[in-house]
């Protein structure tokens, strides 16, 4: 299941509003990620996290975030994996990058804002995540403006903490 997560690293929360996004926020005081192998970079690391979720939550809360419907899997390059059941293709290749959908671009780009600068020292971690192979994870850090601008042009690689700095 592909998961993205936001990390205000330094700050005790965010005080997002469900009601002011579509897609859905679970937010926590704790960056405890999702992914775990993701969780060794972010142990005793203090700061708020935002698990980020299709518009509608599929099984409701229980059944889990996802982020298939807000991600174009489309993007390329693909390389060859193992097929997942449900994301791989008919040439067995998995997508290696993703773009967020056009209508979701907005709300994303306003959590990385508010998590950046709720941070003391205006960090947060972009983390993208989904089960492809053996891959275990990559960290890449950039300014917010180089995100979006690797997101615009390559797309975003999955299974990579991004470390963003204002």
């Amino acid at each position: 299941m592909p998961i993205i997560e936001i990390v205000s690293v330094g700050s005790d929360v965010l005080s997002l509003n469900q009601v002011d996004f579509d897609i859905a926020i679970i937010e926590e005081s704790r960056a405890k990620s999702f992914c775990g192998v993701f969780r060794g970079r972010l142990a005793g690391q203090e700061g708020a996290i935002v698990h980020l979720g299709n518009p509608v939550l599929e099984g409701g809360a229980e059944g889990g975030l996802s982020v298939l419907k807000i991600t174009d899997w489309e993007c390329r390059p693909t390389k060859k994996e193992p097929s997942s059941p449900g994301l791989g293709r008919a040439d067995n290749s998995q997508p290696s990058r993703f773009k967020l959908l056009i209508n979701y671009q907005i709300e994303v780009s306003e959590v990385i804002r508010q998590a950046l600068n709720a941070s003391p020292d205006k960090t947060a971690h972009f983390i993208a995540y989904v089960q492809l192979g053996t891959d275990a994870g990559q960290l890449q850090e950039t300014s917010p403006v180089g995100f979006w601008t690797l997101h615009d042009t390559k797309g975003l690689a999955w299974n990579t903490l991004y470390r963003l700095r204002a």
